[in-house]
């Protein structure tokens, strides 16, 4: 645990340097045993115009997993990141719940104000 966290922190202060804005990829996936996980990996060009893949999240996520439930905590993880107001795209698994969480994600007061497109 130690090396994860020191880890995760060199990972923020290096997110922090980035000026450019990040594209996200949010996999929802169940386990043999009925487990759900969720997945939250960003994308991003580095410094050196190298294209960079980091799993920022990888957790458990117990029922009830409704698309508001779901906007939260993916809020959540972004503000833990401190990249909440510079997100670009964001890739979704085709789940039921896919249009709510959209939703709820548009019309938050710290997210809904950032994005450069707000699809219909």
């Amino acid at each position: 645990m130690k090396i994860y966290r020191r880890e995760k922190e060199n990972l923020k202060h290096d997110l922090k340097s980035i000026t450019r804005r990040f594209c996200l990829t949010l996999d929802l996936w169940s386990s043999p045993n009925t487990n759900e996980y969720m997945v939250l990996t960003t994308h991003y060009v580095d410094e050196h115009w190298v294209l960079q893949k980091k799993v920022l999240s990888f957790c458990h996520v117990p029922p009830p997993r409704g698309g508001v439930i779901l906007a939260e905590r993916l809020l959540g993880l972004l503000k833990e990141w401190s990249i909440e107001k510079r997100v670009f795209t964001s890739t979704l698994d085709n789940v039921s719940y896919r249009d709510t969480l959209v939703s709820h994600l548009k019309r938050h007061h710290s997210f809904g104000p950032c994005l450069l497109c707000l699809p219909g």
